[in-house]
């Protein structure tokens, strides 16, 4: 069904036995949670599957849309956690100790890979894959091998892509087009729709209105508008023409065309009413396209 709808054939909406998944994929934009009102907009299960600090490249790698390798730090997989010399790309790499897992195979042996940070900041990142029970090792595994994860689940009935934000423009834009094209790949095959969102420009002197960094943004994001269409959201324009103009530090961000302070947390990310705004403009987004509509009758759900 969903495919189809996505395809733009002409069939009836059926009703749905499930709530609908919104799924939430990117940087620390995504990780502020922007999901949690999308899901209650439209009475979905909202996923974050936001990660501070990363790159576009990483982001399409953790979402299965790009290839993952690692080095093992000894030349066979035993029993055990089995220590990992070097992963790339760095797929739960962030500035934090948190403990990120996920369920992956390694040369046809399936189990966990796991990261956690350890020390002071930066923090020493800790890699480490930990093999199902049951299954024959040693394995040798000297070289470079291919992770290859478990397909996303639940599945994103809509996937909102918020990447490149921590790349360089213009000097990384090839990469960070490559890295959305391949995520809205994947979920293509995987029958749900997406939304492509564009990247704001943070607060202060460096990317204001008139700046090569500025100018650099809006390049890019009218080149996402050109590709993707209807899918694409200016996320950008939303944000910064929010806030409340009697405000002479808002009308002054206004003015320089950046997020207006009343809606930020520091200089870039959103705070409770920034993240509104951004739910607002997304959910707006998902509603022109009727792609929820067919669950909108479950019991005890109305239609958003």
């Amino acid at each position: 069904m969903a495919t189809a709808l996505w395809l733009g054939a002409s069939v009836p909406l059926r009703a749905e036995t499930r709530s609908p998944v919104i799924v939430v994929l990117g940087d620390s934009l995504a990780r502020g949670n922007f999901g949690a009102e999308l899901g209650e907009r439209f009475h979905a299960q909202a996923v974050n599957l936001g990660i501070g600090g990363q790159k576009a490249d990483a982001i399409a790698a953790r979402f299965g849309a790009l290839p993952v390798h690692l080095r093992l730090s000894e030349p066979e997989l035993h029993e055990g956690a089995n220590p990992i010399a070097a992963i790339w790309p760095e797929i739960f790499r962030t500035s934090d100790t948190a403990t990120r897992s996920t369920h992956a195979t390694l040369a046809g042996i399936s189990g966990t890979y796991q990261r956690h940070g350890e020390g002071d900041p930066p923090y020493h990142d800790v890699n480490i894959f930990t093999p199902d029970p049951g299954q024959t090792l040693p394995v040798s595994m000297a070289g470079n091998v291919e992770l290859v994860l478990d397909p996303p689940a639940p599945p994103a009935d809509v996937l909102i892509i918020c990447a490149g934000r921590n790349n360089h423009l213009p000097a990384d834009q090839d990469k960070v087009l490559s890295a959305i094209a391949a995520i809205v790949e994947k979920q293509r095959r995987l029958g749900g729709h997406f939304l492509v969102l564009g990247i704001p420009n943070q607060a202060g002197p460096e990317e204001a209105r008139g700046t090569p960094a500025y100018q650099a943004i809006v390049d890019f994001n009218a080149l996402l508008s050109r590709l993707y269409g209807d899918d694409y959201v200016d996320i950008r324009a939303a944000y910064n023409a929010g806030g409340n103009p009697a405000l002479p530090q808002d009308q002054a961000d206004r003015d320089a065309d950046v997020p207006p302070a009343s809606l930020r947390a520091d200089h870039i990310h959103y705070n409770p009413a920034g993240r509104h705004v951004w739910a607002k403009a997304v959910g707006d987004a998902i509603a022109a396209h009727h792609w929820l509509e067919s669950y909108a009758n479950l019991p005890d759900k109305g239609k958003s």
